[in-house]
């Protein structure tokens, strides 16, 4: 029995430190937004794990890295393992964020705060939750080692996912909305931690 929790212990102290967050001094660390071209019906569908993913827009963002959620049982998980809150501009400054408070759950990205640094607008505008689809082993395995405070720079398509059992998940292909369907569903072709 001690040897078992012995193994635990040591397993998520590991885990912890390997996953430690990346502290930044103060500073925007990303200046631009992300880049969108929205894309014409007649783009030829993905085929990801036998499923069509409809591309919408080709989508490229680099932006630091604000929360990591990993997800394993829900229906999107066959498609998106991670969901990445990553932030622009003044919300990838280190004075703004270490006042805010960063979660995820059940796919959501949620943002606390007391005395907000900024306006409300202002937080949403420059920061995004993104159910990431990696295109391949490459993508997958950087995406296991982004930690919180990485910047991350990436490239694919914003992606309508079409499944065999008739459920639909459509990326946001707006900056602007907010709640149910704001969220970017992104089908990876490349990624860079710099």
């Amino acid at each position: 029995m001690k040897i078992i929790v012995l193994a635990g212990f040591v397993y998520f102290a590991a885990d912890a430190f390997l996953n430690r967050a990346i502290r930044h001094p103060p500073g925007i660390l990303v200046t631009e937004e992300p880049k969108q071209k929205d894309l014409p019906s007649s783009v030829p569908a993905i085929l990801f794990k036998g499923d069509p993913l409809q591309p919408l827009a080709e989508y490229s963002l680099k932006a630091r890295v604000l929360s990591k959620e990993r997800y394993r049982l829900d229906w999107g998980a066959k498609y998106a393992p991670w969901d990445l809150a990553v932030g622009w501009k003044d919300m990838s400054d280190s004075r703004i964020l270490d006042r805010l408070e960063i979660s995820q759950m059940g796919r959501w990205y949620f943002i606390n705060w007391r005395n907000s640094p900024l306006a409300t607008d202002e937080i949403l505008k420059n920061s995004s939750n993104v159910h990431v689809i990696p295109a391949d082993e490459s993508v997958k395995n950087t995406l296991d080692k982004v930690r919180v405070g990485h910047i991350v720079r990436m490239s694919g398509y914003l992606v309508r996912v079409d499944a065999r059992d008739g459920g639909e998940w459509r990326s946001s292909v707006s900056r602007d909305d907010r709640f149910s369907g704001a969220c970017e569903i992104m089908y990876v072709r490349s990624i860079e931690l710099l």
